[in-house]
Parts: structure tokens; sequence; C-alpha cells
């Protein structure tokens, strides 16, 4: 599903690159480039509230996703 939403964000899909994304995270949670291409798109798009939705549900896995996901989140959700 991963590989499907970069397809379809280079078709200039994005509502389909979006399922694809939230579908890839459903299956494996820990997908940190899923997650941070979801958060990228979502906060480019406008929709900041729920890129912040999308880090809130990684920062409550069980597992932390570790400080390369932080540096690279945090450019995305602070503008």
């Amino acid at each position: 599903h991963y590989s499907r939403s970069k397809i379809f964000l280079a078709e200039a899909q994005p509502v389909a690159a979006e399922e694809a994304l939230r579908t890839s995270l459903q299956i494996n949670p820990y997908h940190h480039l899923a997650r941070v291409d979801l958060i990228r798109m979502l906060s480019q798009n406008g929709q900041k509230t729920d890129a912040i939705n999308v880090l809130q549900d990684a920062m409550s896995l069980a597992l932390p996703l570790g400080p390369d996901f932080s540096a690279k989140i945090l450019r995305y959700i602070s503008d």
C-alpha cells in the first residue's frame, strides 16, 4: 500500500494516496515512511489537525518511533 501511495501521488491523486497511506498504517502502525508521508501530505494540504492526530497516534504506540521520526515530523507540523 505504501508503494501504491507513491504512484497515486505521482499521478496527482491525493485522495487515493491518503487512503493508501492510512491502509499501510493500519497494516503496520510502525511504518515510519508511511506515517511521515501522511503527516507531510496532510500538513501541506492545510489539514494540520489531521496531521497532529496522526502524530498523536504514533506517540501512543507501545514502542516509540524514535528520534529520526520526531525530527522529520516537527518541521511539518510547526509551520
